[in-house]
């Protein structure tokens, strides 16, 4: 295995225990991580701790949630509930892309099902944005006033890490566009690739980095169980925005496939897959951003009511 991936077994077995819940690594970390140092896992042993992170997850026992603190917990479940914004984000942007051809206009005008599918990602965007406004921006000052007022090195780089992950990627794309050959990537397969990869592998890792670091701005602040309780209250407002966005995803391409299937079959570029496909892909995507986030807002309430 280390030779086809490059990583030990051991060392990959250490890194699917950390997809574990914090709650599940504080009670059993510790002694999983030694049961792995003795008797490394084979194939299906590391495919049975994957299976087992995503259990943990999605059935949270009793026994081990009480061993982190009700903030701590609420924390961390608004962390996650931020990140499922942001999945839903890159994948509307991503629809939103796909479809500025004028074409997709003239079908949504001339279709009012399709349109009213628009109309409702549209809504939901605005929707989250607000919430993320409300609930996000308290936290935000308390984390620019800790970070610069108290010279909080490690929460200065947090605070600036999406700032600078977005300049990044920005210049990133403005290098490829001016480096691409005019009409090059339509045409030629490789240069598509060499422009296209690296291109989406910077959005994701801006994607991880915008992510990320609410995440550990909030462990680092520590808020006060009201400040939560709002960024909650906003939580909700979010994961309802999500909602709106993921049934407008999934109302379109349920409407657009049978009404306009030369629209739907079109492809972006020599190694793009159709727009219809694309579309279902992002809404089954949005589909389980959702979920998940629907489950962070319950768990967060729940912990915060124990506050």
């Amino acid at each position: 295995m280390r030779r086809a991936t490059g990583i030990s077994p051991k060392r990959l077995a250490s890194l699917l225990v950390g997809l574990y819940p914090a709650a599940w690594r504080k009670r059993y970390g510790t002694e999983m991580l030694g049961l792995l140092e003795d008797d490394p896992p084979s194939l299906r042993g590391l495919g049975t701790l994957l299976v087992g992170a995503a259990d943990a997850h999605l059935r949270p026992q009793c026994t081990w949630t009480k061993s982190i603190a009700p903030a701590v917990r609420a924390r961390l479940s608004l962390s996650a509930l931020f990140c499922c914004w942001i999945a839903v984000s890159m994948i509307g942007i991503g629809f939103q892309k796909e479809i500025e051809d004028p074409a997709f206009s003239r079908a949504a005008a001339h279709h009012t099902l399709l349109g009213l599918a628009h109309d409702t990602v549209l809504a939901g965007a605005l929707l989250g944005a607000a919430a993320i406004a409300i609930g996000g921006l308290p936290l935000l000052g308390q984390a620019l006033l800790q970070a610069f007022r108290q010279h909080d090195r490690p929460l200065q780089l947090i605070v600036v890490l999406p700032l600078a992950a977005l300049a990044c990627f920005a210049a990133l794309t403005r290098l490829l566009v001016a480096l691409a050959p005019s009409g090059s990537v339509a045409r030629s397969t490789w240069i598509a690739l060499a422009v296209l990869v690296p291109w989406w592998l910077a959005g994701l890792a801006c994607a991880t980095a915008c992510a990320l670091a609410p995440r550990l701005a909030l462990a680092r602040l520590a808020p006060s169980a009201d400040a939560l309780r709002w960024s909650s209250r906003a939580g909700v407002v979010l994961a309802a925005a999500m909602m709106l966005v993921t049934v407008g995803l999934i109302a379109y391409v349920l409407v657009l496939v049978p009404v306009e299937p030369r629209l739907s079959g079109q492809s972006g570029g020599p190694v793009w897959p159709s727009t219809g496909l694309v579309l279902a892909l992002g809404a089954l995507g949005a589909l389980a951003s959702t979920a998940i986030a629907l489950l962070s807002v319950g768990r967060s309430r729940r912990a915060l009511a124990e506050a």
